[in-house]
């Protein structure tokens, strides 16, 4: 299962100086990017199936906590039904949707993966959308039912990493 709800991922395409990108993401397709990149990924996986949800097309700034009330409610919906749920969602807030999921619904039947992006899949080879949802997708199949967030290296519990927003990428968070 899959659900989209915008950010970088599915955002128009950024300029190639990364110091111009948009403090917003904006989107001016009707339809998620993410969801053809991944059926198309699925594709080469022929055990797998892979149903879809394009909840919203939001910059992850703007989700409220309704919109986190209804992700939750397509969790419910399909967790028993699959063995992994992707959610699509921008960088910037990712680590907080992860927790704030982890908060109200803390024992999940399924794994659940958030992955995005720094560079819009619009980008084309410049960016690691594809690269981040082949990670959510595929990667720890036997992990344990929990939340997770898979970006760049990383396929973590989301109180274990944060955003380096200097580096534009998640790096472990330093312990005490």
């Amino acid at each position: 299962m899959l659900i989209t709800t915008g950010g970088t991922i599915d955002s128009d395409p950024y300029p190639d100086d990364p110091s111009q990108a948009p403090v917003n993401a904006s989107f001016s397709a009707n339809t998620s990017r993410a969801i053809k990149i991944a059926q198309d990924l699925i594709t080469t996986h022929p055990a797998y199936k892979l149903d879809t949800i394009q909840y919203s097309l939001k910059d992850s700034k703007h989700l409220t906590r309704i919109d986190l009330q209804k992700i939750l409610e397509h969790i419910k919906k399909y967790e028993d039904k699959t063995t992994r749920i992707v959610i699509t969602t921008g960088t910037d807030k990712m680590c907080e949707l992860a927790i704030n999921l982890k908060e109200i619904h803390p024992q999940p039947i399924c794994t659940i993966v958030l992955t995005g992006a720094f560079h819009p899949l619009s980008n084309g080879e410049k960016s690691d959308g594809t690269r981040n949802l082949k990670k959510a997708l595929f990667e720890q199949p036997d992990a344990t039912p929990d939340i997770y967030i898979a970006m760049n290296e990383h396929f973590s519990a989301p109180d274990r990493i944060i955003k380096d927003f200097q580096q534009k990428k998640f790096v472990l968070k330093k312990q005490p």
